[in-house]
């Protein structure tokens, strides 16, 4: 995997988890964030150096947006999950379909079955 901007190019291996981490590091400024709080409000502070101008910037994250964010996200896996289950379930009942058929039919000890 190869991350290119005008100011740094990155590489990770994608047989060595560990160089993901040290990509992620050097992408994100993971050791440049902070929890804040100002006036009883959750903040994260994130510092990083703009791709455009070379300037250091710091950003204000509400944490009740990244929390917001996090419920979303949840509901769509969840709903994710679900479709999967419900396909999962269909493709079941209509493999167990064929295979009552051909065990009706007297098929079913003659017969090889190739799922892919």
């Amino acid at each position: 995997m190869q991350l290119s901007s005008d100011m740094e190019s990155a590489s990770a291996d994608p047989l060595d988890p560990a160089s993901f981490d040290e990509l992620k590091a050097q992408r994100i400024g993971e050791k440049e964030s902070k929890e804040i709080e100002i006036e009883g409000r959750h903040y994260l502070l994130v510092k990083f150096q703009s791709a455009f101008t070379g300037w250091t910037m710091l950003e204000l994250i509400p944490m009740d947006s990244l929390l917001s964010e996090s419920v979303r996200l949840r509901e769509h896996l969840h709903r994710m999950r679900a479709y999967y289950y419900a396909n999962i379930t269909m493709i079941n009942e209509k493999i167990g379909g064929i295979i009552s058929a051909l065990g009706e039919k007297g098929y079913l000890d003659n017969t090889v079955i190739i799922f892919t």
